[in-house]
């Protein structure tokens, strides 16, 4: 009987916090999603120091949210997120919108990887 609840204990709380970090991630890449559009917005109507700062709070949540997702998801993506973060700030300092048109595709995927690495899906888990 004890090792039962403790088992089902147990079960509750790896269930409970991978549903935590499943919102925690959701929650990171759909701001960093709406963040990017906003600044691509930006860049279009030429506003390129307004662009800039939502590229910086890009990534100071970036900075304050990769280290609870480093408890459970794969290095290489946030690495590779933080990487294409680096390469958008990059070219929108520069100001070279075909550029930066590149680097936030290229960080749009990279997010898009890092959500769908989260889920619970059969191509996940085989």
């Amino acid at each position: 009987m004890k090792a039962t609840l403790t088992s089902l204990l147990i079960l509750t709380m790896l269930i409970g916090s991978g549903i935590y970090f499943h919102h925690v991630t959701e929650n990171t890449c759909g701001f960093l999603h709406d963040n990017l559009k906003a600044a691509t917005d930006h860049v279009a109507a030429s506003n390129w120091d307004e662009a800039n700062k939502t590229f910086l709070l890009m990534q100071k949540t970036w900075e304050k949210r990769k280290k609870y997702l480093a408890l459970f998801t794969h290095h290489n993506l946030l690495d590779n997120v933080q990487i294409a973060l680096a390469r958008v700030a990059a070219a929108s300092e520069s100001r070279d919108a075909s550029a930066l048109s590149v680097e936030c595709a290229s960080l749009k995927k990279e997010l898009d990887d890092l959500h769908h690495a989260d889920r619970l899906e059969a191509e996940n888990i085989f």
